[in-house]
């Protein structure tokens, strides 16, 4: 072996044998098949419009939705496939479109029975080698979308209607007695806007002695109990007045609602009332006490005025006036002594009357 010659490190090996077989040929696809199929398996419906606001294509999407034949869409002019009082509207849409600006908007449109369904548009323009062919537009069925949404706002309305319209007093509360609701009548009743009071706590409106009942009542109500209880609280203006709440839970741990009416007034009546009744009963205690004072008392007054009266006669004379009437000689001259022992007798026989009639 030469000097100057390096031995290979592959040389006496013999050569690495050439493998005859060939890699499997993969079948090639067709990217625009593959773009018709995708389309055509969308949930949403997919609709292409010429410039001439005619359809094109469309997907078995669309199809459905718009209750026709797939191969009935193509050449099927949009106006009649939208509401009519939305063809307007949907024409200057897709003129945005054609100008290429991207459009997303809600419409309606007919199925062929003539049901209206509302549809959530997205319309971009359709451009092929730079040339403009039309629009593409995808529409998703939100009808029982909007139809939850009307409910539920017709709902809201009824309820922010008769929160705002009842006369008692309602407030709700978080977690941390800070107020996130409030309505008109509780502007009345306290005094403060509804923007003055929202996210403040609420132990500063009640005196010192009344915290610790409400306090409690509102760990009640964050329980899930639902109870009442009456309190004192300070308005704006400093007054104090007395309020009935009566609270519940409509998320538990979270918020507290509570009905809120001033008794103040009716407090005030019921404590009238009641003295009332307490001097009515007064008044009856005297007049029973007085009658029973007034019988024995007619009595001696009687006696009394009997005394008094034979004091003014001569023993002669009270003993002849015991006598009967034929015996004591009756007078036509009241001056006369016999006349006078008659007036005696008619005296004594009424104090007696009216002493039965005191008895």
């Amino acid at each position: 072996m030469s000097k100057g010659r390096r031995a290979s490190p592959t040389r006496g090996m013999p050569a690495p044998a050439v493998s005859t077989k060939t890699a499997p040929n993969r079948p090639t696809h067709d990217p625009l098949r593959i773009a018709a199929e995708i389309v055509a398996a969308l949930a949403d419906a997919v609709v292409v419009t010429g410039v001439d606001r005619q359809v094109l294509t469309a997907n078995r999407a669309a199809a459905e939705l718009f209750g026709r034949p797939l191969d009935d869409l193509p050449g099927t002019p949009i106006d009649e496939l939208v509401s009519i009082g939305e063809r307007e509207h949907v024409a200057e849409r897709e003129q945005r479109a054609v100008q290429g600006k991207a459009q997303h908007y809600e419409t309606k449109i007919v199925s062929a029975t003539g049901d209206e369904r509302s549809v959530a548009v997205s319309t971009t323009p359709l451009l092929v080698e730079g040339e403009l062919i039309g629009t593409v537009a995808t529409l998703r069925d939100v009808t029982e979308q909007k139809r939850a949404q009307e409910t539920l706002a017709r709902s809201e309305a009824r309820y922010r209607n008769l929160f705002e319209s009842a006369s008692d007093a309602i407030a709700t509360f978080d977690a941390n007695g800070r107020f996130t609701t409030f309505n008109h009548a509780a502007e009345i009743i306290s005094g403060y806007r509804r923007e003055e009071l929202l996210g403040q706590w609420f132990a500063p409106m009640l005196p010192d002695d009344e915290l610790p009942k409400a306090l409690a009542n509102f760990q009640k109500a964050l329980a899930g109990e639902t109870g009442l209880f009456e309190t004192n609280f300070y308005r704006k203006d400093g007054e104090v007045r007395t309020i009935q709440v009566t609270y519940s839970t409509p998320q538990l741990d979270e918020e507290v609602l509570c009905v809120i009416r001033d008794v103040t007034d009716q407090k005030m009546l019921q404590e009238q009332l009641i003295q009332s009744e307490k001097m009515s009963a007064i008044g009856q205690l005297v007049s029973g006490v007085a009658h029973e004072l007034n019988n024995p008392l007619a009595g001696i007054s009687a006696f009394a005025q009997l005394l008094l009266s034979e004091k003014r006669f001569p023993p002669d004379q009270r003993t002849a006036d015991l006598r009967p009437p034929a015996q004591a000689g009756a007078h036509a001259d009241v001056g006369q002594p016999g006349a006078r022992r008659h007036a005696g007798a008619a005296w004594l026989r009424a104090a007696r009357a009216g002493h039965r009639r005191a008895a």
